[in-house]
């Protein structure tokens, strides 16, 4: 029986865009529900696994012809695609009949599902998929800082655990078919200790012999985070969905409160903090403001900017983020070379020249209230991503249509998050894509004297995005 699973997808949201979301996951749920109810099921059931993997695997190809276009300006040639934690090979195996000019690699920890995907693929004959065991055991011989493992304490898992050991592992509670964490251990409940945790004690003990520091995967729960001290875990990783959710909303300042709350009680206890789940560019910096927190997991997000913003940019921008240094102007530095390269104008190379002599004098160049002769702002360009509009705003003390901008706050870990924020802030905004490494454009302008305020300069870093702007 085929599904006509068109009809379901939201109406003008092209793939790039809505993998870009915070609300992917929600998104996707939402269209298995209209399709559960088309298809006469529950809303709240498990759809058959065909009607699922025809989304899903609609979906990725979508997102790989987006993201491809994007990078190569060509939506065709060669193309690599690695499925970490491929399972049985069957999305990967629909991918890759779909996608016979691209070539894929699925990487599969578990022998009994690596086995199922071999099967598939030799079967299939699929000669561009190629199927490998997980590759933590070249990453820890390749690398020169700490490796820390994450997993389920099956005994599977152990056994690598065991064989690597590495600097640290993390214990996660997660099911073997779930697609990622939605909540910390249970560790004591309102009948007494858990079973989970009376096998995870003897686990922990092990570890703890053998030289490995142990983390255990926690809710900002007081009481879980005493009762992770009391089994012999060495640290917490905090579980964030809930602060990423809550973040940019009414509720985010009752919701940091909760994980300073939870860090102070991990702090008492004698563990050490990390944190983990749905943390990204936009959303860490604040995050990193609570005291103690020695180390945060990023993967997905990380991987995602990568796509857009290339590799190493991607870990720069994360880099400056974790350093927290949240009025990091290096990028300007980087410019002034670049400028003369491209042969810009020499008024805007003395631009940049005054903005690094603004850097370099006493004081703080980002304070609002410094008035000689200025401080940083940061602007943006919003263009449609057809690139036929520009989104200006009515500035209500200049009176002019200007682009959304304004002051650098303590939070903002960069000069191009500020923009991102003023964006969000002012337009509602939130799914832009930067267009170009670094900022797009410099200008040093006058502000008149108002509300107290002496007249003074803006110096303005100002970048160029891409965005659904409604009609």
């Amino acid at each position: 029986m085929k599904h006509d699973i068109s009809p379901a997808w939201p109406a003008g949201v092209p793939s790039k865009d809505l993998a870009m979301s915070r609300d992917y996951d929600e998104t996707i749920a939402d269209h298995y529900r209209k399709v559960a109810e088309q298809e006469g099921l529950s809303p709240t059931s498990t759809m058959a696994d065909e009607i699922v993997r025809a989304m899903e695997t609609d979906a990725i190809t979508r997102f790989l012809d987006a993201a491809h276009a994007a990078k190569t300006g060509a939506s065709s040639g060669t193309f690599r695609i690695a499925d970490i934690g491929c399972g049985n090979g069957y999305t990967l195996g629909v991918l890759a009949q779909r996608n016979p000019e691209r070539e894929f690699t699925g990487i599969e920890f578990s022998n009994e599902l690596r086995a199922l995907a071999e099967t598939r693929v030799r079967e299939d004959k699929l000669a561009n998929v190629a199927i490998r065991p997980g590759d933590v055991r070249d990453l820890a011989a390749a690398i020169e800082v700490e490796l820390n493992v994450e997993g389920n304490p099956v005994p599977e898992f152990l056994d690598l655990v065991r064989e690597l050991r590495p600097a640290q592992c993390t214990l996660v509670p997660d099911d073997p078919d779930q697609r990622t964490s939605d909540h910390g251990w249970t560790l004591v409940s309102a009948q007494g200790v858990t079973a989970d945790c009376k096998r995870l004690e003897p686990v922990l003990s092990e570890l703890c012999g053998l030289g490995i520091r142990t983390a255990l995967f926690i809710d900002p729960e007081p009481e879980q985070i005493a009762a992770a001290a009391s089994v012999g875990a060495d640290r917490i990783e905090l579980y964030t969905e809930s602060y990423a959710r809550a973040w940019g909303g009414p509720d985010q300042g009752r919701c940091l409160d909760l994980f300073r709350g939870a860090a102070a009680r991990a702090a008492e206890c004698g563990l050490g903090i990390n944190a983990g789940h749905d943390l990204n560019l936009e959303n860490l910096a604040l995050f990193l403001t609570i005291p103690d927190v020695l180390e945060v997991s990023i993967g997905h997000a990380l991987t995602a900017d990568a796509l857009f913003m290339g590799l190493d940019a991607a870990v720069r921008a994360y880099g400056r983020a974790l350093a927290l240094e949240p009025r990091d102007l290096e990028t300007l530095e980087s410019l002034q070379s670049l400028l003369r390269d491209r042969g810009e104008t020499v008024a805007l190379i003395g631009v940049l020249e005054r903005m690094l002599e603004l850097l370099d004098a006493r004081g703080d160049p980002f304070d609002r209230d410094r008035f000689a002769p200025g401080h940083f702002t940061s602007s943006a360009f919003i263009i449609s991503t057809d690139h036929r509009q520009l989104l200006l705003i009515m500035h209500s003390k200049l009176l002019l249509w200007l682009q959304p901008g304004g002051h650098i706050e303590p939070a903002d870990h960069d000069v191009e998050a500020a923009g991102r924020r003023e964006v969000r802030e002012e337009t509602g905004l939130r799914d832009i894509m930067a267009l170009g490494d670094g900022p797009f454009d410099l200008d040093v302008h006058q502000i008149p004297a108002m509300r107290g305020n002496p007249a003074h300069e803006h110096f303005d870093v100002r970048f160029l995005f891409e965005g659904r702007i409604a009609d």
